[in-house]
């Protein structure tokens, strides 16, 4: 992003806003003047961002990414109050199992990756 770079009055939905990159990027785009929507499927990181940029409790929203109702539902509510979505950042992922072998992983473990990456 260049440093002109203006986001003044644009609705912005940060999806994995908890942490790292979402985080970096919710905190940015605050700066620039979006008015954000911080999505993220840990609680506690997100009653952290919340306090750490002063955020409405209408703009911190858990989310499970998997879970297509669940984004519509969302997506609705953020509609109904803002009228619009300018912007989105998909900063949701996840890497699965960790530490073990390929062949110990089940469909299901697979599945999830899949579902919450894709």
């Amino acid at each position: 992003m260049s440093q002109n770079s203006s986001f003044e009055g644009q609705v912005v939905m940060v999806v994995g806003a908890g942490n790292g990159i979402g985080r970096a990027t919710l905190g940015l785009l605050i700066e620039r003047g979006a008015r954000v929507f911080a999505l993220d499927n840990n609680q506690d990181a997100l009653s952290e961002i919340q306090t750490l940029f002063s955020l409405g409790s209408d703009q911190v929203k858990a989310l499970d990414v998997s879970d297509e109702e669940a984004i519509k539902k969302v997506v609705a509510e953020i509609f109904a109050s803002e009228g619009r979505i300018d912007a989105l950042v998909n900063s949701a992922g996840m890497t699965g199992p960790t530490n073990r072998r390929l062949n110990t992983i089940t469909w299901p473990e697979f599945e999830r990756v899949l579902q919450v990456n894709l």
